[in-house]
């Protein structure tokens, strides 16, 4: 019994190892990238002593040539930085790029990968993540950002990620951006020691990341089971009755809308979040969730909002607090409401990077949670028909 069982699990591996093989297959004809190289189809190589795998953008005509990541000028320059710290690239890393073929122009030269090329390459590299298991990811210029983070954020720029190191759950590995190596040629030709410096101090804070723990040590709990959603009127009124008898100390809001602004007619707050400073649980449940409670009861939770809201001795938050104060203030009828504490205020503090606020960047900064909102995007804009989400 147990003999056919982990036949069935062997088998299972194969069949998804073939699938991913015959995927990157047609994503290389799609590409067709590797027409012309001289090795195409790069394989990773090294040793990976530290688990740290490197992933860079697309090899260069020396590579081409060698068969091997970072062996140009650039990676030459690269490999002398690495040794100031005692740290061999072959020994210590294991190197793949975010294209494996090389990308050359119409006159032979080499160039910057397309986003397609990208986007073609991205499962190949997946395979290799999967099968190394590295405790670190470095990625290593714009083209390795957009690899690992296309279609998740808005901004890929280097400038947004550079100085990071990120507890990534899904991938079980701390990933820490930095800029390319070859940024610094054109930065010394324009005699940029303040870019020089910055890059210099990024590549150290990426060596001492090298000693953390693992991220499956970090102890990060399942969020998920900290979430009740609730459906119920009664279950919901129960809810806030308790909130407005026995008053927390505060509590964290957040509402989901029908648009950005409150003002426009029809414009509705279709769910609404409350978590408790001293409670381990966030709430969630439907208010002007369109035919599913009557208008008294719509009228009730309204009441019972209003006056917890209203209530000078429970302190609230939430993430951009004029946002829920607008909704509060215009939908629910509020008219004074104790706001404390807003934490894209003090992540702005921590760093005021563009783009470095928004609450799907905050999550993943902070608790390697990828983008929560991927499957509801598409409907969070106008349709064109609609004036509302």
């Amino acid at each position: 019994m147990l003999k056919g069982f982990f036949e069935k699990e062997e088998i299972n591996r194969f069949v998804v190892k073939e699938n991913n093989q015959r995927i990157t297959s047609q994503n290389c004809q799609k590409c067709g990238l590797f027409n012309g190289c001289k090795h195409p189809k790069m394989k990773y190589t090294g040793e990976g002593e530290t688990g740290a795998l490197i992933i860079g953008e697309a090899p260069g005509k020396d590579e081409d040539t060698l068969n091997v990541q970072f062996v140009g000028k650039v990676g030459s320059d690269f490999r002398n930085k690495l040794s100031q710290y005692g740290l061999n690239l072959e020994k210590h890393f294991w190197k793949i790029n975010a294209v494996n073929c090389f990308p050359r122009d119409a006159n032979g030269y080499g160039r910057t990968p397309t986003s397609n090329e990208i986007a073609q390459c991205r499962p190949y590299v997946q395979n290799v993540i999967e099968e190394l298991k590295p405790k670190f990811i470095w990625l290593v210029g714009g083209c390795a950002i957009e690899f690992m983070y296309g279609g998740l954020f808005d901004s890929l720029s280097v400038d947004v990620w550079r100085g990071l190191c990120i507890p990534d759950r899904k991938l079980n590995a701390w990933i820490i951006p930095q800029f390319h190596p070859s940024n610094i040629f054109r930065k010394e030709d324009k005699k940029d020691y303040n870019f020089l410096s910055q890059y210099d101090r990024d590549l150290k804070f990426a060596v001492q990341c090298l000693h953390k723990k693992p991220v499956s040590e970090m102890g990060f709990i399942d969020e998920k089971t900290k979430i009740r959603i609730i459906t119920s009127y009664l279950e919901i009124v129960e809810l806030l009755e308790s909130i407005k008898s026995n008053p927390p100390r505060g509590i964290y809001i957040d509402f989901e809308t029908t648009g950005k602004r409150p003002y426009r007619r029809g414009n509705k707050i279709l769910t609404i979040a409350i978590s408790p400073y001293d409670s381990e649980y966030t709430f969630t449940f439907p208010y002007e969730y369109r035919g599913l409670f009557t208008v008294d009861e719509t009228e009730k939770i309204r009441s019972l909002l209003v006056n917890i809201l209203e209530n000078p001795n429970i302190e609230k938050s939430a993430h951009n607090i004029k946002f829920e104060h607008e909704w509060s203030c215009v939908c629910l009828g509020c008219n004074q409401v104790n706001w404390g504490f807003d934490t894209i205020i003090a992540a702005h503090i921590l760093d005021n990077r563009r783009y470095f606020t928004n609450l799907n960047m905050q999550a993943y900064v902070n608790f390697g949670i990828r983008p929560y909102d991927v499957d509801v995007k598409q409907y969070k804009h106008d349709s064109g028909k609609s004036k509302f989400n």
